[in-house]
Formats: C-alpha cells, sequence, structure tokens
C-alpha cells in the first residue's frame, strides 16, 4: 500500500502516452479545429451560407462577393445585391457594408443589442422602392424569428436610381428602434448640390398596444423638392401628374384595419395637364401648372377633400371642354369662337379650388382681365366664375367635363366611359342627394317613350 506522502510514480512508458494524449487534445486538436474553421470561412460554400441567412431574414435575393472578419463582432461584406425574388429586378447595391454588433442601450430593454452599418458606394433603385417598403414594414411588425435589434445605417454618398437618371445624396442616416409597445424608425438624406440646408426627413412607427395596431409614415421634404417619379413605386397615382413633375412639402401615411389615409400638404410642380387629365381626354386641356396644396386628403385611393390654388399656362383647352366648362359648370366667359375653331390657346390659368362631398367651389384668380377670371388669353376671358357666384357645383356636372361628355341638360348622370368610371372611383362621394330635377316635358317624355318600348315587346299586355 501506498502512504499518501510518497509519490505516484508511473511507469515511463504510461508517462509518454499520458503527456501524448495531452499534447493532441491540449495543442494539436483545437489547432487543427481553428485552421478548419477558418479554411471554412474562407470558402465560396461559407460566403453562400451567410447569403441564405440573409435571404431567409430579408426575404430578398442575397448575392455577396467577398466577406471578411477583421476583429470579433465585425464583418466586411463586398459587393452586396439585392433583388426582387419574383423579377430579379436590383433593388440595392453596395461596393462595401460593414457591420458591427455592439451591446444595447441601457435605456431600450426592448432590445438584446444593438448593429451599426456603414454603407460605401450604395445604389438605390426607385423601381426596388416596394419591396424596400414592405421590408421596413415587416421590421414594423417584428416577424417571430427576427432578433430584436437596434439597426444604425449611415452612408456618407449614395446614388438613387430614377430608371437612367441618378441622382446624388449624401449624410445618409437611419435607424430602426424596437420598442415595448411598438417599433420606430427614422432615415434622414440631402440632394447633393441643393442649397438648402434641412434634410429630407422620413419617420415611421407601428404601435402594437392598440388595437389592431396603428402604423404611419411621415415624408417631410422641407424645403427640397424631389422628382415624382422617385415615389411612383410606392405611390403609383404619382404617375398621372407627368414626368417632369416634383413635389415640396409634407406627406403623412397612417394605416389601420385594411384602411390606408394618405394626407398631403405642400406644392406640386410641372404637374402635367394631358397626362393628369388621361389620354381618353382627347386633349381637352394642355399645359404645365403649379398645383399649391394646403390640404388634401385621401382614403384608400378616394380624395375625401382637397383645398388647393392652381396656377398655369401657357397651353391650349378644346372647344368641347370649353363649351363643358360654359353649360355643365356655369362658367362665364367672352369667347365668340368661330365655326371652325377646335382648340383656343391660352396664356393663364388660375384658380382656388376647394373639392368635397358637397361639390366644387371655384374661383377665379387671374388678376386679369377682370377679377374671378380663372382662364385668360392676350387679357381675353376664355373662362371666368359663374355670374352671379352660386353654391358648390355637383362632382357629376365635373365628371362630365373631365370625361369630355357633349355638353347635355344638367343631371346626376354621368357618361358610361372608362374616363369617368375612373373618375368617379377617385372623387368624393356625398353620403345622399336629392333626386335629378328634370324639366317636365323631359321627364314625361322618357317615361313615354319607355312605356312604348315595354308595350311593344311579345308577350307584354
Amino acid at each position: 500500500m501506498i502512504g499518501l506522502s510518497e509519490p505516484f510514480w508511473l511507469h515511463e512508458a504510461t508517462r509518454r502516452r499520458v503527456c501524448l494524449a495531452l499534447f493532441v487534445l491540449g495543442c494539436i486538436l483545437p489547432t487543427v479545429g481553428m485552421l478548419l474553421w477558418v479554411g471554412w470561412r474562407m470558402t465560396p460554400w461559407y460566403l453562400a451560407q451567410q447569403a441564405s441567412e440573409a435571404e431567409r431574414l430579408l426575404g430578398l435575393v442575397v448575392r455577396l462577393e467577398g466577406l471578411s472578419e477583421p476583429r470579433p463582432a465585425e464583418a466586411i461584406y463586398q459587393g452586396v445585391q439585392l433583388a426582387d425574388p419574383d423579377s430579379g429586378q436590383p433593388i440595392l447595391r453596395a461596393d462595401q457594408v460593414q457591420i458591427r454588433w455592439l451591446p444595447p442601450h441601457a435605456a431600450n430593454r426592448a432590445c438584446v443589442g444593438r448593429v451599426e452599418m456603414g454603407f460605401q458606394g450604395l445604389e438605390i433603385y426607385t423601381e426596388g422602392l416596394p419591396r424596400l417598403v414592405e421590408l421596413v414594414r415587416r421590421a414594423l411588425g417584428q416577424p417571430a424569428h427576427w432578433p430584436r435589434y437596434e439597426v444604425h445605417l449611415h452612408a456618407s454618398e449614395a446614388r438613387l436610381r430614377i430608371g437612367q437618371q441618378i441622382r446624388n445624396l449624401s449624410e445618409c442616416t437611419g435607424f430602426l428602434q424596437p420598442l415595448d409597445g411598438g417599433c420606430q424608425g427614422s432615415v434622414s438624406f440631402r440632394l447633393a448640390g441643393s442649397p438648402v440646408n434641412q434634410p429630407i426627413q422620413i419617420r415611421f412607427g407601428r404601435d402594437h398596444r392598440q388595437s389592431p395596431p396603428l402604423s404611419g409614415l411621415e415624408l417631410a421634404l422641407g424645403e427640397s423638392a424631389i422628382p415624382c417619379g422617385v415615389l411612383v413605386g410606392v405611390l403609383p397615382g404619382l404617375a398621372r401628374l407627368g414626368p417632369l413633375a416634383s413635389m415640396q412639402g409634407t406627406l403623412w401615411i397612417c394605416q389601420q384595419q385594411g384602411q390606408v389615409e394618405y394626407r398631403f400638404q405642400g406644392h406640386l410642380f410641372q404637374v402635367d395637364w394631358r397626362t393628369l387629365l388621361g389620354e381618353e381626354s382627347n386633349r381637352l386641356l394642355t399645359g404645365l401648372a403649379q398645383i399649391d396644396v394646403e390640404d388634401a386628403r385621401l382614403v384608400d385611393n378616394r380624395l375625401e377633400e382637397a383645398v388647393m390654388r392652381i396656377r398655369g399656362g401657357p397651353g391650349t383647352l378644346s372647344r368641347r371642354f370649353w363649351q363643358s366648362a360654359v353649360q355643365e359648370l356655369g362658367l362665364s366667359s367672352g369667347l365668340q369662337p368661330g365655326p371652325d375653331e377646335e382648340t383656343f390657346s391660352y396664356e393663364q390659368l388660375g384658380a382656388a379650388v376647394r373639392i368635397g362631398p358637397e361639390g366644387l367651389l371655384l374661383r377665379g384668380i387671374c388678376p386679369v382681365p377682370a377679377p374671378g377670371s380663372i382662364v385668360v388669353s392676350s387679357h381675353q376671358l376664355l373662362l371666368g366664375e359663374a355670374e352671379p357666384a352660386g353654391g358648390p357645383i355637383p362632382l357629376a356636372a365635373l365628371v362630365r367635363v373631365l370625361a369630355g361628355s357633349p355638353p347635355q341638360v344638367r343631371t346626376l348622370h354621368v357618361p358610361a366611359t372608362r374616363q369617368a368610371a375612373e373618375l368617379l372611383g377617385l372623387l368624393p362621394l356625398p353620403s345622399e342627394t336629392d333626386a335629378p330635377a328634370f324639366p317636365p316635358e323631359t321627364d314625361t317624355a322618357g317615361r313615354a317613350v319607355g312605356l312604348a318600348e315595354t308595350a311593344s315587346r311579345p308577350g307584354v299586355q
């Protein structure tokens, strides 16, 4: 029996085996494992795995050209491209994306960490903006497989590709912050070369404390004007303003319970009447206009109310449009057209407009040739306010004028055309209306024709 105070001797061969085992376990295996791990992360398969994981999180096609990890909790991705999974349309690309993982702020207990992302050579395609908006909407909803990270974005320069045109942006920053009761975020940038000091800001958020949740977005352009084509992918109706149109002001979008409400206050520049009224208008009115919108509100793409001032010219208006405006809208005119004149040139158009369920209020703001002038040419009044000025004009009359229907006896009927149907889907509808007041002879004649047709049918007694 060996005492505790005596040395525990091992055979020499046993000691060699023990030392060899410890060397293999403590040195060789960790070193080999580290080399295999480093080698795996340098292979194309690891890069493909990272792209696949990003596709799972984002729901987009992700392509990566390279990846390096200079230090712990930091990664640099090279040649990043995001594309639409359905059409393959590019959405975003960047020469380099640097990502750092940091501890969360102590004040925000809803986050498990903070991610800082820096972009170099960033390029955004306006055709892919709907997908980016959908991505932001998903982020605000916080899917279950998404980790709750506070995300900060930064790019000193970026390019916005609008078709074949490129607009340069600078000082692009943004953040997305999960909260206990929802989520909020913001994006700001400047238009390169613009003298405006105030950046363009986009703020968005989602409140989960309400049932159903309430989502909102605010686009604050300030004094900057951006082409309407930038937002066509998000708001398709802006395409009707024309290829040269731009906007300035503030746009709010609120969504709850499947209903989307839009509100805009600002200015619309270079609005093309021909594209705004549609090709089916047969060139009723041409020219460019500036629309100063005091307030406009749409609910599910239907205009609820709008107060604005319109200024435009020069341009042309058709004989049918002029005649319909006089007979349907009751406007005054000093024009005496010749029998062969089908179009009239105008120099200036100016009107204060209010549209609501009660109808259309129209006031002329051209200073010459007389107060109340709406459309003038060479100091000649083409269209002016009704004399005397009456109440709101029924929206049915406005639909008939804009739809290009021939002038007729004033009724509440509208032509059965695609243009009229589109206008009825856009303009506000009154909650109730009085029955149309037909002249006695017209009503009697109409009923007599209907009875005669019915009686002439076979089998009708």
